[in-house]
């Protein structure tokens, strides 16, 4: 069969990536306003983002069966629309709506990154995987920089209500807009498929089977933990450590999702093109450990300049990542199985991105600073590279290994001849 081209599907998983991601930042750029309207603490914003993730997991074990059920491009579709729905569902600004609105977006983006994977695993050439993994990635960048810069500027015109309705609007109509592509890619779908607690089982056992596989989610935890706090607290810590305004900060978060997709590209390359993937997520944990060791470093004196730069770095690095590393795991992943594999590893990187903002909220409501918090929050960038470090010992213990009992055998053969 001759392979399909992979311009439209990656298009299609950009864009959903995105308008999930829009969803996902939306209540974090105006949480100031809408905590104050909700008579809440901006704290609670932890809350909700782990709420997120925590329904994520599950939904992200399930993805394997319900992608081989109805699709890659259903998957996202039905994704899109749950995530339209939780748009308006924290439009109401009602505390259980918003809460209800946290289930939701969890379960619309748990299963839709193993679906572009299995899409796009089948279109894109070995050679290329981890550049355009990376730039089908840049969704979450896009979407983040789009609530950065829209978001206070709606909030001011229409109010952050009418902001999140016309949000639930576009996403809605971008899952209609998918349906040709449905009907053209999702050729594999097998509707005989049924969703059973065994297939969320067999998602995680292979991922603890493998010890690459298994080093490689310890990463996924404690980067993507790191990923979520500052991605959800940063505008929160913006206006309320350095005196920021929320228009400000707001637009501090975009440039440094912009960060985030050139991140991205420069990874891809890399990880293709000179070093390898693994080289690369080594060198970009390093990169997220100093850079919110240094976040954590500023004060209400920095200059716009400074703030911009630490922000920057993180980006580039934090919010970088995810690209060289689910292609990675396609690349490690039983041929046919990369869906279910990429969903046992996002449990990973759920369960992270649930405590990493508990954490963070937890240690706000006690009244720890929330600039020791970021510092809190730069270890577990040092804990995902020093996975990765002892995956590379692991391994290269391995080899010499092989090496050692290959020379003893040839040593050996020679003797008895």
């Amino acid at each position: 069969m001759p392979r399909l081209s992979p311009m439209l599907p990656m298009i299609a998983t950009t864009s959903i990536i995105a308008a999930l991601s829009m969803n996902l930042f939306a209540l974090p750029v105006i949480a100031p306003q809408a905590a104050a309207d909700m008579g809440l603490d901006p704290s609670w914003i932890g809350a909700y983002s782990a709420s997120i993730s925590g329904c994520a997991i599950m939904s992200a074990l399930a993805a394997g069966a319900v992608v081989a059920r109805w699709g890659a491009v259903r998957t996202g579709q039905i994704c899109l629309v749950v995530g339209a729905a939780a748009a308006l569902l924290a439009a109401t600004g009602s505390v259980v709506p918003v809460a209800l609105s946290a289930v939701a977006l969890g379960l619309a983006f748990g299963p839709e990154t193993p679906a572009a994977s299995h899409l796009l695993a089948r279109v894109i050439a070995p050679g290329n995987r981890a550049l355009l993994f990376s730039i089908k990635q840049s969704g979450m960048q896009i979407g983040g920089i789009a609530a950065g810069l829209l978001m206070p500027l709606l909030l001011e015109l229409y109010g952050w209500r009418a902001a999140l309705t016309a949000i639930a609007v576009a996403t809605l109509a971008l899952s209609i807009s998918l349906q040709r592509l449905h009907v053209r890619y999702d050729t594999d779908r097998d509707p005989t498929v049924t969703i059973r607690p065994m297939a969320l089982k067999q998602s995680l056992r292979l991922v603890l089977h493998s010890t690459s596989l298994r080093s490689l989610a310890a990463t996924a935890f404690c980067f993507s933990a790191l990923q979520q706090c500052f991605n959800a607290f940063l505008v929160v810590y913006l206006v309320h450590h350095l005196g920021q305004s929320v228009a400000s900060a707001g637009a501090v978060l975009a440039v440094a999702q912009i960060a985030g997709i050139a991140g991205r590209l420069v990874q891809g390359i890399a990880a293709d093109r000179l070093f390898g993937a693994r080289s690369v997520l080594v060198g970009v944990g390093i990169l997220m450990t100093l850079g919110t060791a240094g976040l954590a470093m500023l004060r209400i004196e920095a200059s716009m300049m400074v703030i911009m730069s630490v922000c920057v770095l993180v980006g580039f690095s934090a919010t970088g990542w995810n690209g060289v590393f689910l292609a990675e795991v396609a690349r490690i992943a039983p041929t046919g199985r990369a869906s279910e594999v990429t969903g046992g590893m996002l449990s990973a990187a759920y369960a992270g991105l649930v405590f990493g903002p508990v954490m963070f909220g937890g240690l706000l409501r006690i009244g720890v600073d929330d600039a020791l918090c970021y510092g809190v929050a730069s270890l577990f960038a040092a804990l995902g590279t020093s996975a990765l470090l002892f995956l590379f010992g692991d391994q290269l213990t391995s080899r010499q290994g092989a090496q050692a009992a290959t020379s003893i055998g040839s040593l050996v053969r020679r003797h008895e001849a």
